[in-house]
């Protein structure tokens, strides 16, 4: 355990009679490699609802569960399934540790109904012209609008999620062998990105007007590469508020929280765009999926697959999907669903 988890451990408090209990299980996920916020996040959550509700009491029962979750029965189905299976594992700890604990079934597996934006690539030609054009109304020292264009430009070339964008440093962006090293990524895995010439020209010159900003340590190895006027990590919600005016600026529309376009459209289209290219260079298209599966850094090919019946779908002509192929898919499909499910059960994933 390095000392930022050691910090993470020593920040978060409970209080109900658990608490020794709750602070021990994740201690143990962080052990095992695994990014514990989420849980830690859900962990506070039940604490909260024990100490109002069953302050006394060291025990869990289905009618404990039950109750608390009703509180939850408004929340959309997968935030509710993946609130439900950190808390099951929970319970499966301290009956492991020798606690009374009843064990709820698991609840169903719900999937995401959103369907993604892929940009074309005239709006990506808008988008980022847009981004170029955003401006402060006044001066804002901590404004991340500097950042905004590269921040932008890097997601839609990549292929790499906000956290993991914002969360690089500068140590990790190496010109010379062209490319960023990820080591804060959703599964907790390392991996190289490659970056082309634009990409690297886009860099290069925000990082020159970044340095430029009067303050220590703002080059150090550590400090973030992606900064705001003051020289803090940028939160993920500004890149978000600018993202969504941008979109306006480049006649984008905007339907709203949870209905996108979204910033995260921006992964997927260079998913689909990844897949156009290797198919049109003449390759097979389910030989590409373990390449398209590294560019965006999965875990299963299965995450892949998804792509290259999306470019399909956009592109009929391009991509021929044989049915007996796409039958015996939808089975692996199937059987890496019920894998990742029992995983989830036995305390695999957290």
């Amino acid at each position: 355990m390095n000392k930022m988890e050691e910090c993470f451990m020593n920040d978060t408090i409970y209080k109900c009679l658990l608490k020794a209990e709750m602070q021990a299980f994740l201690g143990e996920v962080l052990a095992k490699g695994y990014q514990a916020k989420h849980i830690r996040s859900v962990l506070k959550e039940f604490d909260e609802f024990m100490v109002a509700h069953y302050k006394s009491m060291k025990t869990v029962t289905l009618d404990m569960y039950d109750e608390w979750f009703e509180t939850n029965i408004r929340l959309d189905k997968h935030t509710i399934y993946q609130k439900s299976t950190v808390l099951i594992r929970f319970f499966k700890y301290l009956v492991s540790i020798g606690h009374e604990c009843s064990i709820p079934p698991t609840p169903r597996w719900f999937r995401n109904d959103y369907i993604p934006h892929i940009y074309t690539h005239e709006e990506i030609s808008r988008l980022l012209s847009a981004c170029d054009s955003l401006r402060l109304k006044e001066n804002v020292p901590s404004s991340c609008l500097m950042a905004i264009p590269a921040i932008v430009r890097t997601l839609y070339s990549t292929g790499i999620r906000i956290g993991e964008a914002l969360s690089i440093r500068n140590i990790d962006v190496d010109f010379d062998c062209h490319c960023i090293s990820l080591n804060k990524t959703k599964n907790g895995r390392q991996r190289l990105v490659p970056i082309n010439e634009s990409l690297e020209n886009v860099l290069r010159q925000y990082i020159s007007y970044r340095n430029k900003i009067p303050l220590d340590g703002i080059v150090s190895n550590e400090s973030f590469l992606f900064v705001n006027g003051l020289g803090n990590k940028i939160p993920k919600c500004s890149v978000s508020r600018w993202f969504i005016i941008a979109l306006e600026m480049a006649g984008i529309r905007y339907n709203g929280n949870g209905k996108g376009p979204r910033l995260h459209d921006l992964r997927h289209t260079a998913a689909v765009r990844a897949f156009e290219n290797l198919v049109s260079s003449g390759k097979d298209p389910y030989s590409c999926i373990p390449q398209v599966a590294l560019f965006l850094g999965h875990t299963s090919y299965k995450q892949s697959e998804y792509y290259l019946r999306l470019t399909a779908a956009m592109h009929p002509n391009l991509i021929k999907m044989d049915d007996s192929v796409v039958g015996d898919i939808i089975k692996i499909n199937k059987i890496l669903e019920y894998n990742e499910k029992q995983k989830i059960k036995e305390g695999e994933l957290y």
